[in-house]
This record gives C-alpha cells, sequence and structure tokens, in this order.
C-alpha cells in the first residue's frame, strides 16, 4: 500500500486528532530564518492544513501540496477563509509549480514518506535562490511510559506500524544527507488530550486499523484501557513530546 493510500479515510480523524505546533515554532521561523508576510512558502505534503494555517495567519501566501483528495478537501474547507491560500493537487517530487517560484519549503509531519532524493531535485527546480526548507515533526518522548505503552498497542495489533513517524529519528540519515547544511531546534510542546482526541490520533495513523479489520474492537478496547490507566482527574492525558524543527538549504 503506497503512502497516500494509507490516509484514506482517514481525514476527519485526522483533523479532530492530530496537534497542532507550538506558536514558538512559527514564530522563530519568522524572526530567525526570514519567513515573512511577504513569503510564498509551498507546504509539501500538507494533509488538512494543520501547519498550513499557522503560516497563513502570518500572512504569508502559502501553497498547500497534497495529493490524497480526501485531506486536500478537508484543508480547502477549513482554510477557505485565507485569500492568500491555493491549494494544489501534486507529489513531493512533482509539485507542478513553476521554476523558481517559492522562497521556502516546508514539511511538517510528511518528509519521511518522500524518496528524498526526488524531493531534493523538487525543491532545487522550485526554490528561489538562496530558499530554506523546514522539516518539522511533532515526536513523542520514548522516555515517557505512556508513550511507551501506546507504541506497545500498535505494535500488537498494526502490521503496517514501524514505529511512531514511520520510524524515523532524531538525526536520521535520512534528514542529515538531504540537507548540505541545516540547523536544528527543538520546542517542548507536551499534548493534552481527552478520551475523543486520543482515539482520533491512533485511529489518524497511517497504519492504524479500521472498522473493516477483524481485530478492531479488541484494539480499540486496549486504546482505551491506556487511555483510562493515564487520564487525570480533568479527563485528560497529557503526552509528552517535543516538536523538533530542522531548517537549512541544498545546493
Amino acid at each position: 500500500m503506497d503512502s497516500i493510500s494509507k490516509f484514506y479515510g482517514k481525514s476527519d480523524a485526522y483533523e479532530k486528532g492530530r496537534p497542532s505546533y507550538p506558536k514558538a515554532l512559527i514564530e522563530y521561523l519568522y524572526k530567525s530564518h526570514g519567513f515573512s508576510p511577504d513569503s510564498v512558502i509551498a507546504d509539501i505534503g500538507s494533509g488538512t492544513g494543520k501547519f498550513t494555517k499557522l503560516l497563513l495567519e502570518m500572512g504569508s501566501t502559502v501553497i498547500g501540496i497534497e495529493p490524497n483528495d480526501d485531506m486536500r478537501k478537508k484543508a480547502e474547507e477549513k482554510l477557505s477563509e485565507f485569500k492568500n491560500f491555493k491549494s494544489v493537487c501534486g507529489y513531493a517530487d512533482s509539485t507542478g509549480l513553476p521554476n523558481l517560484s517559492v522562497d521556502f519549503i516546508t514539511a511538517a509531519q510528511s518528509f519521511h514518506w518522500f524518496d528524498a532524493e526526488k524531493f531534493k531535485a523538487e525543491c532545487r527546480r522550485i526554490l528561489k535562490p538562496n530558499g530554506k526548507i523546514a522539516l518539522i515533526w511533532n515526536m513523542r518522548s520514548m522516555d515517557d511510559s505512556l508513550n511507551r505503552d501506546w507504541h506497545s498497542v500498535f505494535k500488537e495489533f498494526c502490521p503496517e506500524f514501524h514505529g511512531f513517524s514511520n520510524g524515523i529519528s532524531e538525526n536520521d540519515d535520512k534528514i542529515r544527507l538531504f540537507f548540505d547544511s541545516f540547523e536544528k531546534t527543538e520546542f517542548q510542546s507536551p499534548i493534552p488530550m481527552d478520551k475523543t482526541a486520543f482515539l482520533q490520533r491512533s485511529l489518524s495513523s497511517s497504519y492504524s486499523l479500521t472498522e473493516k479489520d477483524d481485530n478492531f474492537k479488541e484494539y480499540t478496547d486496549e486504546l482505551n484501557r491506556i487511555f483510562n490507566l493515564y487520564c487525570d482527574n480533568t479527563g485528560t492525558v497529557s503526552i509528552k513530546n517535543k516538536t523538533t524543527l530542522y531548517v537549512g538549504s541544498i545546493k
């Protein structure tokens, strides 16, 4: 199954369950890396527009590149109020954008699905001189018992599970070899979730079982058990998470 089809039918769960990104990260891009309201930004693998929205709110022109029809239409509905938003059906290695047309490229929670060399070639084609690329992930901390137990449920029930973010790790060779030079910055960003958000976050994953799978009830029973084990008296859990940014250039 390819990476696009893995997310078919999951746009509602993705929109409801996936966290956003810390305000400090966005401010850092605009204060320290040249992002501005005048920037034209290609957000690659933009999904339902979680990261796209934060850039639009800063006044930048943002082109959301998303091949999954279900996810892209969700973004178009959600972001219709922004006149500086453009939605494109395209791929990381074939965006359909003109040569030298964007100031920056972002990929939030998506680079691990790309063919890095083909994506790099496309970045060279569409980036203006001195343009930068930002790769962003929300990364669950595995020194946290809730995240370890959550990981165990996916490992037991989901044959397609290869680890959070498809198994990509910090300073992964795929990331390191992609850039010619880059800077890494981390933002601590714990994520509070009620039971609905916790379940939707789980079901939004590419590897998650769906209602059509035989073990779906046992799977969701285990997810409920994990939530109930860790929830506090407000009916929420706190997911230990950090948002990691890699921003740099290619030749």
